[in-house]
């Protein structure tokens, strides 16, 4: 995936209006004409160089007199003016499948992740990610470590900024239990979880230790979900770094599993519930 959802849909759109046009016979100057722009300006809507406006997409759909199906699909890859793409700044620091992760994920409107040995990345308060991106096998340096910590936070802001991300994260009760060797960093997270959870776009769960061995699953995943025909997409990851699945069948697969922890994690309420519990006692 070279490039954005944003693009290809700029991309696809700019390459039906040619082929409409040329279809209908007209030449690029007398329908530029008609939308008083220029031939070159209309020349680069069709070479997605620039965005198509919503006026102007309306006009071309009653210069071309397409049915009303055409249209809406055409409203459907409609594209404003160019997406914050905050995370190109961070480029530095992000491997290439991160930052494929990062740039899907800001288009997607659902997203289900669990994560077995930590703390969702959407869920974490700074000193936590600062104190796992510090320790383990893949520790990193400081410079790295505070700019993927940024990265983290500013992720984040798809929970409360419009239009929000609904999320459904899943961590193990086994996550909650390591020894950070700071309890107050822990309560914390605990107590920061449990307000993420109220929000009416987060459903959260824990997979208990009582589910047993069969029902945890070693390595996170992730599924991204988006609100135009494009399919799934599903990250999984190991100590070599985050791996993108868009075959259908592994996209199908994490999906087939995501349900079935689902099914043996406690209810929403059960877990904030736990969750609260584990930060009296910490």
């Amino acid at each position: 995936m070279a490039a954005d959802r944003h693009t290809l849909k700029r991309q696809r759109l700019g390459r039906e209006l040619r082929q409409t046009r040329e279809e209908r016979g007209e030449k690029i100057n007398h329908v530029a004409a008609l939308l008083n722009m220029d031939g070159n300006k209309l020349g680069r809507m069709e070479l997605a160089k620039t965005y198509v406006g919503h006026h102007d997409l309306h006009r071309l759909c009653d210069i071309y007199d397409v049915t009303p199906e055409q249209r809406h699909a055409w409203e459907q890859l409609l594209v404003g003016k160019r997406p914050n793409h905050w995370w190109r700044s961070y480029g530095d620091v992000m491997p290439a499948a991160f930052t494929e992760f990062v740039a899907l994920e800001n288009d997607a409107v659902e997203e289900f992740e669990y994560t077995p040995m930590a703390v969702c990345g959407l869920l974490q308060t700074q000193d936590y990610a600062a104190a796992m991106l510090g320790k383990g096998a893949r520790a990193l340096g400081l410079e790295q470590a505070e700019a993927l910590v940024a990265v983290r936070m500013a992720r984040q802001q798809r929970l409360f900024e419009e239009p929000t991300l609904v999320y459904r994260p899943v961590i193990s009760e086994v996550a909650l239990s390591f020894d950070l060797g700071d309890p107050a960093l822990m309560r914390d997270q605990l107590l920061h979880i449990a307000d993420v959870a109220a929000l009416p776009n987060v459903e959260f769960r824990v997979l208990p230790l009582a589910a047993g061995r069969d029902a945890l699953q070693p390595l996170p995943f992730t599924v991204l979900r988006f609100d135009d025909p494009d399919p799934d997409v599903a990250f999984t990851e190991d100590l070599g770094g985050t791996i993108p699945h868009e075959s259908e069948r592994e996209v199908r697969r994490c999906n087939r599993l995501f349900r079935q922890i689902c099914d043996a994690a406690l209810t929403p309420e059960e877990s904030i519930t736990l969750i609260l519990g584990r930060a009296e006692g910490t």
